[in-house]
């Protein structure tokens, strides 16, 4: 907890704020002021909070590096009622191919299942196009990702989700194809769980997704949707603290050494509720720490209560534990809307 050996964190994409990034912000924070002066912290992004992080990080040098970008000519193409993302993503491909494709297009798409329609129907003309169609998303083996991310000497088209956003950069794209959708985490109140609902990008989003076509030549960015469905965008997602449920954020939060304050402070009710779901789990004691068993719970990447099936398995032998894991895992993919 006191990152012995260790002089400087970066925490970059600050600006995606997922629960883990605000709960190692605020860690650091606590360190510097207690028993780390010494700890010296980063945090970086292209589309960064200034005004929030001023106040939290008062004492925080503001460096602004301007990065080189070559102008990217933005039209809008809004879908066709009788077509989904896949059907505008072919439209806006062959606006684009009427001018000329003089790289690599990439094409957002929300999800894997759009992924997958969209290479249903962009495959008869890439093929007679003589373009390279590829899939980006992260549950495809590291090595797929690798090809995909290397140098051709051809033309591509290449279909991802938000991972190619701001996570990785693909070499050679001057042409991006926007579908204004993504996939989000919020708090499913109804079955009390997290889940990714379809739901439009931020003006944010849209301008991230767009400066991947200039980073090294002058770019072209087809948005399927209308101008004026622009100005009803939000700014900016809202970070994570304020649309999930909060019982994992509470547990680690409570193994820590000392209190920390947020960058965003947590909604009263969820905060709450948090608490009296790890109180019920017996994950944490009267006063709010977390007791042995919170620390068992800890060690499975899942929702305190289904770590508490996985735990209470475990216990009940391997066929078992082997049986309730499957289970679980069939439960967190079960989530998307």
């Amino acid at each position: 907890p006191e990152l012995k050996g260790v002089g400087a964190v970066l925490l970059d994409e600050f600006h995606e704020r997922s629960l883990e990034c605000d709960l190692a912000l605020a860690w650091l924070k606590a360190l510097r002021t207690g028993k780390r002066p010494d700890l010296k912290i980063a945090v970086m992004s292209a589309t960064l909070e200034v005004a929030a992080l001023t106040r939290y990080l008062p004492e925080a040098a503001l460096v602004e590096v301007p990065g080189r970008m070559f102008p990217v000519a933005i039209r809008h193409h809004p879908l066709d009622a009788r077509g989904g993302p896949a059907e505008g993503a072919l439209a806006a491909l062959k606006d684009l191919a009427r001018e000329g494709i003089d790289g690599s297009v990439l094409v957002f798409m929300p999800g894997l299942r759009e992924i997958r329609r969209a290479m249903t129907v962009l495959t008869p003309y890439c093929r007679e196009q003589n373009l390279e169609l590829h899939a980006l998303h992260g549950s495809m083996e590291l090595a797929e990702q690798q090809g995909v991310l290397e140098e051709s000497p051809r033309r591509r088209v290449i279909v991802a989700t938000n991972v190619a956003e701001t996570g990785l950069t693909i070499p050679q794209v001057t042409m991006v194809i926007d579908s204004g959708l993504h996939r989000v985490a919020a708090y499913d109140a109804a079955r009390g769980i997290n889940t990714l609902y379809l739901s439009r990008i931020s003006r944010s989003n849209a301008g991230q997704r767009a400066g991947r076509a200039g980073r090294t030549a002058p770019g072209r960015c087809v948005r399927l949707w209308s101008k004026a469905d622009e100005t009803s965008m939000a700014e900016s997602l809202l970070p994570e603290i304020l649309r999930l449920e909060l019982s994992s954020l509470r547990l680690q939060a409570a193994s820590l050494p000392e209190p920390v304050n947020w960058v965003t402070t947590p909604q009263e009710a969820a905060w709450a509720g948090a608490g009296r779901t790890l109180a019920t789990l017996k994950a944490v004691d009267a006063t709010g720490r977390v007791t042995q068993r919170g620390r068992a719970l800890l060690r499975y990447p899942a929702p305190p209560p289904v770590a508490t099936v996985l735990e209470e398995a475990r216990a009940l032998g391997p066929e078992i534990y082997e049986r309730a894991c499957a289970m679980a895992a069939v439960f967190e993919t079960a989530g998307e809307r």
